[in-house]
C-alpha cells in the first residue's frame, strides 16, 4: 500500500510558503477537524476561512479529557502561518496576557499553533501537526487532498459525498436524499453518537443507503465528519480498525467477515 500521499512537516511548511492566504484561512479549519477527530469537546469555537479576521481569540475549546495536543479543561488558541512566526507568537502571548478578553488565565491553557517548525520553543508546530494527522486518518486524507495529493483505498466524507452527488445529472444535494426520512435520520445520528457498534442502514438499493448515510452526517452531524472514513479495500479496513481514534468507518466492499474488527 503506497503512503506517498502522507503529509509531512515539510509539506505543511511549503504549503504556508506557497499559499500564505489559504494557509491563514485553513490552518484553523485543519486544527478544528483534528480536535473533533481526536477528542470530544463540550465547546469549540474556531473561526476559519473569511472569519479568521474576526476580533477575539482565534479559538476557544473546552474538553473534559484532552490528549497530547488538546489540553483538558478550557483552552484558548492563536494561529500563525507567517515566516516571522516567533515574532507573531510573542506578540500574541503579550497581547493576550495583558488582555485575555474575559478569560480566566488561572483556569485556561494558552495554545499557539503555527504551520512553521520551531527549534527550541515548544508549541504545536508543523511536526506536531504531522504527528496529529497520522492519528486522525479521515482528517489526514482531507488535508492531503487540499494539498493536491491522492490518498488511496479510503475517502474522507467530503470527497465521498462529492463523488456520489456529482455522478448524477443534475447533481443531488443533502435535502433531496434525506427528504421524508426524518425518523430514520435521527435514529442513525443517535446511534453514531452512542457507543461503538455495527450499524446497518437499509434502502431500496445499496447506493441509496450509502447516499443517505453520507447526507445525514453532513447535514445533521457536522461535528462527526472529521471521524468518517469510507473504505473500499479490506486491507485498509483492517488497518483503520486498529486506530486508537474515534472513527466512523463505512465499508464499500463485501467482505463482511472484517466489519466487526472496527468495534472489537
Amino acid at each position: 500500500m503506497s503512503e506517498g500521499w502522507h503529509i509531512t512537516a515539510h509539506d505543511i511548511n511549503l504549503w504556508a510558503d506557497r499559499n500564505p492566504r489559504r494557509a491563514q484561512e485553513e490552518l484553523p479549519l485543519l486544527v478544528a477537524k483534528l480536535i473533533l477527530a481526536s477528542v470530544k469537546p463540550t465547546n469549540i469555537r474556531i473561526p476559519s476561512k473569511d472569519a479568521v479576521s474576526l476580533k477575539g481569540w482565534d479559538g476557544i475549546v473546552e474538553v473534559k479529557a484532552g490528549n497530547p495536543f488538546v489540553p483538558s479543561g478550557l483552552s484558548v488558541w492563536e494561529f500563525g502561518t507567517s515566516k516571522d512566526y516567533k515574532k507573531k507568537a510573542n506578540e500574541d502571548y503579550e497581547k493576550r496576557s495583558e488582555d485575555p478578553l474575559e478569560i480566566d488565565k488561572i483556569n485556561a491553557t494558552f495554545v499557539i499553533v503555527t504551520s512553521r517548525i520551531w527549534k527550541q520553543v515548544r508549541v504545536l508546530d508543523a511536526v506536531d501537526l504531522e504527528t496529529w494527522l497520522h492519528q486522525c486518518p479521515a482528517v489526514h486524507r482531507w488535508f492531503a487532498r487540499r494539498m493536491g495529493k491522492r490518498p488511496e483505498d479510503a475517502l474522507d466524507i467530503e470527497q465521498a459525498w462529492n463523488d456520489w452527488r456529482f455522478a448524477i445529472e443534475p447533481p443531488s444535494n443533502e435535502n433531496l436524499v434525506i427528504a421524508g426520512r426524518t425518523e430514520e435520520l435521527e435514529n442513525l445520528i443517535g446511534k453514531l453518537k452512542n457507543e461503538p457498534s455495527v450499524i446497518r442502514v437499509f434502502g431500496e438499493s445499496k447506493d441509496e443507503a450509502y447516499a443517505f448515510t453520507l447526507a445525514s452526517i453532513i447535514k445533521n452531524a457536522q461535528e462527526l465528519t472529521p471521524r468518517v472514513l469510507i473504505i473500499s479495500d479490506a486491507r485498509e479496513w483492517s488497518s483503520a480498525s486498529e486506530s486508537k481514534g474515534f472513527l466512523i468507518l463505512i465499508p464499500l466492499f463485501d467482505n463482511t467477515m472484517n466489519w466487526r474488527l472496527a468495534v472489537n
